[in-house]
């Protein structure tokens, strides 16, 4: 079986880093600023977890958006949790 290395498949991760940078904007303060961060984060964070991929069991293409998903809701949660500290210690 032929293994796929991280340059390969790095054209379709930057692909849907970007669309999923894009769709996170205007969300918990996010603006467009915040895009190539974002966009840097997911690749990230698909880099460090690409040795765990298994072509037997997903696409690259679905193995990378459940990646950057679950990397994307913690963004969320991060920036929702820096918004209550900011709202409770304006507020004493």
């Amino acid at each position: 079986m032929h293994e796929l290395a991280f340059e390969d498949v790095f054209p379709i991760a930057r692909e849907l880093a970007r669309k999923k940078a894009v769709t996170l904007l205007g969300r918990c303060g996010l603006t467009p600023n915040d895009l190539d961060d974002i966009e840097g984060q997911l690749l990230l964070t698909f880099y460090v977890r690409f040795p765990k991929f298994n072509a037997k069991r997903a696409s690259v293409r679905t193995f990378a958006s459940r990646v950057m998903d679950k990397e994307l809701i913690s963004v969320l949660r991060h920036r929702l949790a820096q918004r209550r500290q900011h709202l409770l210690s304006s507020a004493s």
